[in-house]
């Protein structure tokens, strides 16, 4: 989702927004925000436009980076959260 709005334009086609991926500095997931700073796309997806949405908007656009600093949302005129549900199994 953070790509999408990254990349959407009006007009000519320029970029209307500016988009920061924050995730929290767990040493689990740390390397997403890698990954996704210098254009790949940290997740899979069906979709093949994603990845080329991704490297577009952080490398050429400029519009996309990711943070783990919490100051950054305070830049924010909207914030999304999507919040990961981890389950286990648990046998008895």
């Amino acid at each position: 989702m953070a790509a999408v709005v990254a990349d959407a334009g009006e007009g000519q086609g320029e970029s209307t927004k500016f988009v920061i991926g924050m995730q929290r500095p767990v040493h689990e997931v740390f390397w997403k925000i890698l990954f996704l700073n210098r254009g790949i796309s940290p997740i899979s997806s069906e979709d093949p436009e994603v990845d080329l949405i991704i490297e577009r908007c952080v490398n050429k656009k400029k519009t996309l980076t990711a943070s783990f600093i919490y100051e950054a949302l305070k830049l924010a005129d909207v914030v999304v959260v999507d919040v990961s549900v981890i389950t286990e199994r648990i046998t008895g």
